[in-house]
């Protein structure tokens, strides 16, 4: 018997290094001044809005305009690494037109809230970016159709820059594409704190034990527990 124990606590401490060091976040939209549009053409060129009930993507009424998502207090260390991130959106009309949009991060270490002052277009863009194709898109839909491809390559870039720290503000960047005419109108904070964007990060943080480490340790705990009931 106390051979079959020892075996399973060799198996458990052989498998266990493998699934539990990644962390993950979710997080929306907290504040109305972070999430907006500009407006790239049109009588309006250069202005931003940050109180519509919708975030028009790529084409709005035939104005191009980009859309900026800014998330407070994210929680990843610097030099994590990042193994997957998301955006999903929640739909609030049909929009059925084939539409391609380029995905940026801002390459700061830490964000301020969105305003004509502080501009979407005039920040500075990691060199990492991802292009969406953006399925039909039905009201109220939020699911598969309404999420990013994988952004992990823009925000290793953000958290792997000098002065990011765990807390800081990252902000995403849905840039319209010249002589797009189709939109994906999505729910804002102004609308619903509860259906703005949400983003999802899962990562693996740095200076994590080294799992031999805590191989030894479960070896020792095992031993003890085992030697216990069968001395």
């Amino acid at each position: 018997m106390k051979m079959n124990l020892l075996k399973v606590a060799v198996v458990v401490i052989g498998f266990f290094p493998a699934c539990c060091f990644a962390d993950m976040i979710s997080t929306r939209i907290i504040d109305f001044r972070d999430d907006a549009e500009e407006e790239i053409t049109g009588p309006n060129a250069g202005n931003v809005f940050r109180s519509s009930s919708d975030l028009e993507i790529g084409n709005q009424n035939g104005v191009e305009q980009w859309v900026g998502l800014r998330y407070q207090n994210i929680a990843i260390p610097n030099g994590s690494t990042i193994n997957s991130v998301s955006v999903q959106f929640t739909s609030t009309a049909l929009d059925v037109g084939s539409l391609v949009i380029p995905i940026v991060g801002q390459l700061s270490p830490d964000t301020v809230s969105f305003s004509d002052i502080d501009k979407l277009t005039t920040r500075p863009l990691t060199a990492a970016q991802i292009l969406w194709t953006i399925p039909v898109w039905a009201p109220g839909d939020s699911g598969a159709n309404t999420t990013t491809p994988d952004l992990a390559g823009i925000v290793q870039e953000i958290v792997n820059q000098g002065g990011w720290s765990s807390g800081n503000s990252m902000v995403f960047l849905f840039k319209n594409q010249p002589l797009e005419t189709s939109e994906r109108s999505a729910a804002s904070f102004d609308r619903n704190p509860a259906l703005s964007a949400l983003l999802t990060v899962d990562f693996s943080p740095v200076n994590i034990p080294e799992p031999t480490g805590v191989a030894v340790i479960l070896s020792v705990c095992w031993f003890g527990l085992i030697h216990r009931q069968f001395p």
